[in-house]
């Protein structure tokens, strides 16, 4: 069989989903790709997502490459072999291939090669080198959509956030939470003090600051004193009890990483889940969804007021909310259509 696999009568296209598995996101796209038919296979975007290869591609060096050009020759043969129709990468900073490797594995297969990038494109050392080579390319980041000529595409939330219940419904346990990875530090230090602001005001506040290594959250603590004292996670919550924390918050608090104006999957999440927005991004009035009443934009100075978190989420049209769907987000990437239309570039 050359383009596609023959199953039970009916023909298959066959995709290579590449990605780390960060949050589970990588995950996600494979499953709604298989509900509507396709072959997935899933790989990572480096040859492993262990604390001591991430410490190794900070340092980098000729160790970093002889690990890479070996996962490099795995992968060439498995696309060689594996008859793939699309191959699509997720990601961003963890893509590790050079152009020349990238190169290699578009010779040995027919397959159209697409990127969506979830990271600011200026924090992607290597796949900025290879970016060129892919058919068509997607980002969550509007600066970057102007700058390079890629099309905008927001990340997505996950259906089963559409089943939280509504405020009015159930026993809200915090005002606002936030949950999230804290390693990079400019990021950290504007959630922690948006956190202990809320919370100064007399409001609920649950954190969990997810750090992605011991050591790392040992060198930091070491090092910089807005880390000490601070109770890190060191590992991901779970579906189910993120969407508990969702259920039970008014508002969901979070803040891009530095040079990143893209909003972030929490943003999206707190949008899928009905929940209000408290974020540092101010880019975020520029999409459709935005309402004052339910989005807060932390100027570092001003904090949401009592009544933000007291008066109710205000509905949007079913359109809105189904733009930031996982339904959506994967036919923009398998189809090329369904373009994204939320975003005001003016």
């Amino acid at each position: 069989l050359k383009d596609y696999l023959r199953c039970g009568g009916k023909l298959v296209q066959r995709m290579l989903l590449l990605g780390p598995t960060f949050f589970g996101y990588r995950g996600k796209v494979a499953e709604e790709c298989r509900n509507r038919g396709f072959d997935v296979v899933e790989m990572n975007d480096r040859p492993s997502e262990g604390v001591f290869f991430k410490s190794l591609s900070r340092s980098g060096g000729s160790a970093l490459n002889v690990f890479i050009s070996q996962y490099a020759k795995q992968l060439t043969k498995i696309l060689k072999c594996g008859e793939f129709d699309k191959v699509i990468y997720l990601g961003g900073m963890s893509f590790c291939f050079s152009p020349s490797q990238v190169k290699l594995f578009k010779s040995v297969t027919s397959a159209e090669w697409v990127a969506y990038l979830w990271d600011s494109i200026s924090n992607c050392g290597r796949l900025r080198q290879s970016i060129g080579l892919f058919d068509r390319v997607y980002s969550f980041d509007p600066s970057d959509c102007r700058r390079y000529g890629f099309m905008l595409r927001p990340l997505f939330y996950s259906e089963d956030l559409r089943t939280i219940p509504p405020l009015s419904e159930i026993a809200v346990c915090y005002e606002a939470c936030f949950v999230g990875s804290v390693h990079q530090r400019k990021k950290f230090y504007r959630i922690k003090t948006m956190c202990d602001r809320i919370s100064y005001e007399g409001c609920r506040v649950s954190r969990f600051f997810y750090m992605p290594s011991r050591l790392l959250g040992a060198f930091l603590r070491i090092g910089m004193a807005p880390y000490r004292n601070v109770k890190f996670e060191y590992v991901p919550l779970p579906g189910g009890v993120l969407k508990e924390r969702y259920t039970r918050s008014v508002a969901i608090i979070d803040s891009p990483q530095e040079n990143q104006l893209g909003l972030t999957a929490r943003t999206i999440e707190a949008l899928g889940a009905k929940r209000k927005i408290i974020t540092t991004n101010a880019d975020i009035k520029r999409y459709d969804f935005y309402n004052p009443d339910n989005v807060f934009v932390w100027d570092g100075q001003s904090s949401p007021n009592k009544e933000f978190f007291e008066e109710p989420y205000v509905n949007l049209g079913d359109e809105v909310y189904d733009q930031y769907s996982l339904r959506r987000f994967a036919s923009t990437l398998l189809d090329g259509g369904d373009f994204f239309t939320g975003y005001s570039w003016e």
